[in-house]
């Protein structure tokens, strides 16, 4: 494992082996991403994608075990999802409420909506998507917006 946070092994293995994310603290950098070259994507990839997609993961489950949410809403009879995501990045939050949705309600679909003001940043999430797609069986379409 390459990250103390609890990701899937496919994703942990996807972003540091086939992406080459690494893991770099720096808080004064990442208040500027829209100005990240491709070296300072990959260090926020392996430093915060994690740690959102478990902060994602967290509240999603919670949702799901302490209240009706999904019951009440009739999420769980959906067959198809529609994510818009501004300001995704590399999309730590979205690949996980992809994940909590799928596994709670069964859903298989999704049509998502990456916008985000650093192309580099778009084209990895829409990798690790897509990916996500490959390994869980998913049918999911994305459309990026870089503004």
């Amino acid at each position: 494992m390459h990250t103390p946070y609890r990701i899937p092994q496919w994703l942990d293995s996807f972003i540091f082996d086939s992406l080459e994310a690494r893991i770099n603290y720096d808080h004064c950098r990442v208040m500027n991403n829209l100005e990240n070259s491709h070296l300072d994507n990959l260090n926020y990839l392996g430093t915060y994608f994690p740690r959102t997609y478990t902060e994602i993961k967290t509240v999603m489950n919670k949702l799901s075990r302490e209240t009706d949410y999904f019951d009440h809403q009739d999420i769980r009879f959906k067959r198809g999802f529609r994510i818009l995501s501004v300001g995704c990045g590399t999309g730590g939050d979205v690949v996980s409420m992809i994940d909590s949705i799928s596994e709670i309600t069964g859903c298989q679909i999704f049509s998502v909506t990456l916008i985000d003001g650093n192309i580099d940043a778009l084209e990895i999430c829409q990798e690790i998507i897509s990916m996500q797609g490959s390994v869980k069986g998913l049918r999911i379409q994305t459309e990026i917006i870089n503004r």
